[in-house]
């Protein structure tokens, strides 16, 4: 045997003696426990105590999987946002990504029956000739005539019904009929009664939405010009 050979064999020997199974190892014992397994996506963090991932901001989910939209929609007109699909709920008749677009006077218009609420004259005048000026004309109206209706068509057609009460129980449903147009500008309707000589009247548009109308229209009476407001809902 040669002497480098000895030489190797002691020394293995020796590292066995000196560096071998040692009862009295010092370093810290494995803490028990399962491995965590977990792999977090998208830039998250883990956490190896919890076993749980930590995510960038836009990301959710166990691991970070789930790509969280970011909704920077404004809803307009009463719109309201649903944040999981960034659309807007839109009020009825209004339309578009943001509920910006409106509905058009004449949509408007057809969307209901409509009933006479209010009506009032600016000067007021003595309607009953009882030495009182007036200017709400609601209550001189019949019973019979408040809850009579028109109904507006997107032909171009319209009608004036009867309602529930009848002021004579032999009247026709229909009181009126003809067409209706707006003038260039939709500022103004134009009515044209069916019948030999009905007049055609044109009532201007204060206001309009889908519960409420507001017209008037002007007469003028011993010089005297009087503007009357019609509220329909």
């Amino acid at each position: 045997m040669k002497f480098q050979d000895v030489f190797l064999i002691a020394l293995f020997t020796f590292s066995l003696l000196f560096f071998g199974c040692n009862g009295d190892d010092d370093s810290p014992p494995t803490q028990p426990g399962a491995t965590c397994d977990l792999v977090c996506l998208n830039g998250g963090l883990i956490n190896v105590d919890s076993c749980l991932c930590a995510c960038l901001p836009g990301y959710s989910g166990d691991s970070c999987q789930n790509v969280n939209m970011v909704c920077e929609l404004e809803c307009l007109n009463g719109g309201v946002l649903d944040f999981d699909s960034c659309l807007c709920d839109c009020p009825q008749g209004f339309s578009g990504d943001s509920c910006e677009v409106e509905p058009t006077k004449t949509e408007l218009l057809i969307s209901k029956n409509w009933m006479v609420e209010g009506l009032t004259v600016e000067p007021a005048i003595d309607i009953d000739n009882n030495g009182t000026q007036e200017n709400n004309l609601i209550p001189f109206l019949a019973a019979c005539n408040l809850d009579d209706f028109y109904d507006f068509n997107a032909d171009g057609s319209y009608t004036v019904e009867e309602g529930v009460s009848k002021c004579d129980p032999n009247d026709p449903s229909i009181i009126q009929s003809g067409n209706w147009l707006w003038n260039s500008d939709e500022t103004r309707i134009i009515i044209e009664p069916f019948g030999q000589g009905a007049p055609t009247s044109e009532l201007e548009i204060i206001s309009i939405s889908f519960t409420e109308v507001v017209l008037s229209s002007t007469q003028v009476s011993q010089g005297v010009t009087y503007t009357y407001t019609q509220t329909w809902n």
